[in-house]
């Protein structure tokens, strides 16, 4: 019975929007759930100049890194890393997330620069240990890459949280892998120091994601079209 009455629902739903379309002004309200650090560091900017654009759609934006139902919560859009597990879903590439190893000045100093991946056994290590950003993390991919075991490794810090991790690392506590939007400026500042430049870390697509039989408003088209070349058109 709620299922058939969630059917319904969603076919009101629906029926207003075609309603609302008969003006091809995209307007009315959008439902978007984003990851914490990318949603913190690229939708205001994003969003801004969306805003700029289509002055008449307004944003509920939720950030959170825990993994969302979207069809069942009535979301419109989701930002995601990883892969599309369910068959609801449409998920279309919009940018690239590249992972720095790095560390700051004040840690090099302490407790020395490891010069080869071995050495960093020795070392302290920050790890974000979030569902959604453990499937990127860095020392996944070398566990698989170079025989790492990160039962080795001394976890100074593990948190479900990218942000305090880069905040630790920014103040010295230890060795982390930090997206590029991240650590980008702190790297030209000097604030911190890359560390194995030389080793390739798989580059992790970033999605937006959205229901896959719902009908596509123009709003939600304005959306999709602008989000997909916003991020095309940056360096």
């Amino acid at each position: 019975f709620y299922q058939h009455c969630q059917h319904i629902l969603e076919s009101i739903s629906e029926a207003e929007k075609l309603v609302t379309d008969f003006d091809d002004t995209p307007r009315g309200r959008l439902r978007i759930t984003a990851m914490s650090n990318f949603g913190r560091r690229e939708l205001g900017r994003m969003l801004t100049d969306f805003s700029d654009q289509y002055p008449d759609i307004s944003f509920d934006l939720h950030i959170s890194d825990r993994p969302l139902d979207i069809v069942k919560e009535g979301y419109d859009f989701a930002l995601r890393i990883g892969s599309l597990d369910d068959s609801r879903l449409v998920a279309k590439p919009i940018a690239e997330q590249r992972i720095v190893i790095c560390a700051a000045p004040a840690y090099l100093q302490r407790w020395g620069t490891p010069a080869s991946l071995d050495e960093i056994l020795n070392h302290r290590i920050l790890l974000v240990s979030s569902a959604e950003y453990a499937r990127v993390t860095w020392l996944k991919q070398f566990e698989k890459d170079h025989s790492f075991s990160l039962n080795q490794i001394e976890r100074k810090l593990s948190v479900n949280d990218v942000d305090l991790v880069y905040e630790a690392c920014l103040a010295g506590m230890g060795i982390t892998g930090l997206p590029t939007y991240i650590a980008d400026q702190h790297l030209q500042s000097g604030e911190l120091v890359r560390l194995f430049p030389d080793v390739d870390i798989p580059v992790r697509t970033i999605k937006v994601v959205f229901p896959q039989n719902r009908y596509l408003a123009n709003k939600s088209r304005a959306f999709l079209d602008f989000i997909s070349d916003y991020f095309t058109n940056q360096p």
